[in-house]
Formats: C-alpha cells, structure tokens, sequence
C-alpha cells in the first residue's frame, strides 16, 4: 500500500572519487608506515649497542588511528551522498602530504645521543606519528565540515 506523497526511497550511487580518494589517503598512511618503519634511526642502547627498532614498534598504532579517522570521514562523505570532487581531492591531497612529511622527519632527523655509552633515542621519528595523526584528524574535520555544508 502506497502512501500519498511519499518517495520511493531511491539509492544513490557512490562516486567513484570518494574510493579513489579513500585509497589514496589510507595507502599513503600504510606506505609512510612502513618506510618510516624501515628508515627510521634504532633505539641504541647499553654497553653492547644493542639496536631496538623502537620506531617500528609503535608506528603501527598511529598508522591505526590516522585510517579509522580517514574512514569516518568517507564514511560521512558517502552518508550525505558528496559528488563533488573537491572536498574528495582535499582529503586525499591532505592526508597524502601529512604522512609523506611523517616518512620525511621520520627518515632524515638524527637521534639524541647521550651518555658516555652513546645511547641513542630517535625522539623526532618517534613523536612524529602522533603529530601526523593530529593533522589527519585536522584534514579529516575539516573535509567533514565541507560535505555537511555542501549536502545542506
């Protein structure tokens, strides 16, 4: 029984930009992971050097955190149905220079030496996910506020 006035409920396709965008901006997450993981300075430590890839043991949980806030914006995105490129291209765009800069800071900066057994501690590679989440969380937001103004 049809209810007068009523709509049928019509299912909108998904833009193809939304997944390409999506893809980009996770792979960049996982990409920097994992270089930054690998090129990143060891922790080095105690009268025999012992080498501890300290970088590559927590780069994984920020990596974590940085995709779920990237899904929940696409996942906000496709919600209020968003066509329109722009806000798509920013999120990938933004998410993608975020983390190369993560891979960056994480590969180039020196550790802190310190002691008369020069330990070594990569302060900078280590701290540097936690930045990048913080800025993916800005991009995020920022591209959550657009497609809500655009759908209204």
């Amino acid at each position: 029984m049809a209810v007068e006035g009523a709509t049928p409920h019509l299912k909108r396709a998904t833009p193809v930009i939304a997944w390409i965008s999506s893809g980009l901006a996770i792979a960049s997450i996982w990409i920097s992971v994992v270089l930054s993981s690998l090129l990143a300075p060891d922790f080095v430590s105690g009268s025999q050097q012992e080498h501890l890839q300290l970088v590559a043991w927590g780069d994984w949980v920020w990596g974590l955190v940085a995709s779920a806030l990237v899904v929940l914006a696409v996942l906000d995105g496709i919600r209020l149905g968003i066509a329109h490129a722009t806000p798509w291209v920013v999120l990938a765009a933004g998410v993608s220079l975020v983390w190369l800069g993560v891979l960056a800071i994480s590969a180039c900066t020196p550790a802190l030496v310190t002691g008369t057994d020069p330990t070594r501690i990569p302060l900078a590679a280590m701290g540097v996910p936690i930045v990048g989440v913080f800025l993916t969380w800005f991009v995020c937001t920022l591209v959550k506020t657009s497609f809500e103004q655009e759908a209204a």
